[in-house]
């Protein structure tokens, strides 16, 4: 959970003191990150990361 505070401050932080353009490239990035649900992201990071007892 502190790690997706974390993103989510400092994405927040340069959204808010650049604004603009950069404001809407981090929008759209984030509108895409929550289409996906996170089953489908699990199954995609399984998918691509090799079997071991590390990934589980």
């Amino acid at each position: 959970m502190g790690i997706y505070t974390s993103i989510a401050l400092v994405l927040g932080s340069i959204s808010g003191y650049v604004g603009g353009h950069v404001d809407n490239i981090i929008m759209r990035f984030t509108d895409i990150i929550m289409c996906f649900p996170t089953f489908l992201l699990i199954i995609t990071v399984a998918a691509v990361l090799p079997p071991n007892i590390f990934n589980m």
